[in-house]
């Protein structure tokens, strides 16, 4: 291709126009992308600080170290943070416990665990075997009192 003698070498003003608008535009995408980045990663930490404060919760139950003074709050270790508990039954000696860390800034970490009361079962049991032998003299001594009072 021949060029004109009269028309300028260099770029117009619609191809640098449209070449700052396109800059622009991306470095628009480009910091909302890392704004949302940091967002997540914000998130992450603080769902990563609720996972750590519940399990350290269920440790102190495994431990027994549930009513001791010695647990820390967990304001303590990781500052914004509340942990709430609730404990109801799911059957026999089964109890199902629910921890739920809650973050000032809106952020939940809830886990339940189920826990078998080994010791419990095995007074009831020994209740239950003890008073299967003995059922025939509590009863018949049960009818004799029964029997003197009247």
């Amino acid at each position: 291709m021949r060029r004109r003698p009269g028309k300028p070498n260099g770029f117009t003003l619609l191809e640098v126009l449209v070449a700052v608008v396109i800059f622009a535009g991306s470095i628009a995408v480009i910091s909302r992308l890392i704004s949302l980045g940091l967002d997540n990663a914000e998130y992450a930490r603080l769902q990563a600080e609720g996972l750590l404060l519940v399990e350290n919760r269920f440790s102190e139950i495994d431990a027994d170290m549930d009513d001791d003074a010695s647990v820390s709050a967990p304001g303590d270790m990781f500052p914004g943070w509340s942990v709430d508990s609730s404990n109801d039954s799911a059957g026999d000696y089964l109890y199902r416990i629910t921890i739920t860390a809650k973050h000032k800034n809106g952020v939940n970490v809830a886990m339940t665990r189920l826990y078998f009361d080994q010791s419990e079962a095995e007074q009831a049991a020994s209740q239950n075997s003890s008073s299967g032998s003995t059922s025939p003299s509590s009863s018949s001594s049960s009818s004799g009192s029964a029997a003197g009072g009247s």
